[in-house]
């Protein structure tokens, strides 16, 4: 059978994965942007990064020049809206799909 494969990412690996996938500039991520699809790519890739790939908190917020309870309240804020927001779920999904590896 074939089954999806989560490897170990490092927070500069993790972004350049996430990054490419949903079309979005690291910079974008990095700056005080709060325009609506920035803030949703932030809560993705935090939230998937850190739960399904092993991307510490602390490292993450430092590659993004971001505090670490910055980071983290992304990562709470996506765990809420994938439970309240379909589109969002499907997004999250999709993100984990990408990164995974076939086995």
């Amino acid at each position: 059978s074939t089954s999806k494969w989560r490897p170990r990412y490092r927070a500069d690996e993790w972004l350049q994965i996430a990054c490419g996938h949903l079309g979005i500039d690291r910079e974008q991520l990095s700056d005080r942007n709060r325009d609506p699809n920035t803030v949703r790519a932030r809560e993705l890739i935090g939230l998937i990064g850190v739960e399904r790939f092993g991307v510490k908190v602390v490292e993450l917020a430092a590659e993004l020049g971001k505090s670490r309870d910055g980071v983290s309240r992304w990562i709470r804020r996506g765990a809420a809206r994938r439970e309240s927001d379909r589109e969002f779920f499907s997004d999250a999904k999709g993100l984990d799909d990408a990164a995974s590896e076939e086995r």
